[in-house]
């Protein structure tokens, strides 16, 4: 018996393609002065049936996630705040009911409007982080 490796992920096909357009997607964020480093991670996500990628935004404690919903053909995206950075992929531990009923959904292969809906919410995302006033102690 012979065994193969593979580098599939378990990811499915929809999540595969909106990935690959993101890619090819550009997010213009204001200057930053703050110093901090802003830029997205990728990693694989896991949710039970439902599999995608989960975009790590790094100066923030923020990630979108999206795949194909385990119920129908559509695509999920979930932006969330975790609870610490994730040095490893999130986990459903980081996730509030609250943020799963701010899902939103968009039909099979409507990937423009699901990339959409992500670059939106990336730019808001740091336009708030590099707008945050810091702390007073």
């Amino acid at each position: 018996m012979e065994l193969t490796f593979t580098k599939d992920l378990g990811i499915k096909a929809q999540s595969e393609a909106l990935l690959a357009l993101l890619t090819e997607t550009f997010v213009k964020i204001p200057d930053n002065k703050k110093g901090s480093l802003y830029s997205i991670q990728t990693r694989p996500w896991y949710n039970g049936r439902e599999t995608g990628y989960a975009l790590l935004l790094l100066g923030t404690n923020r990630v979108i996630t999206f795949g194909e919903n385990r119920n129908s053909d559509t695509i999920f995206v979930d932006v969330w705040l975790t609870k610490m950075y994730p040095f490893n992929p999130p986990t459903i531990d980081n996730y509030t009911e609250e943020d799963y009923q701010n899902r939103k959904f968009f039909g099979a292969y409507d990937f423009n409007a699901a990339i959409e809906h992500i670059v939106e919410s990336i730019t808001k995302i740091y336009e708030e982080a590099i707008n945050e006033k810091p702390e007073e102690k």
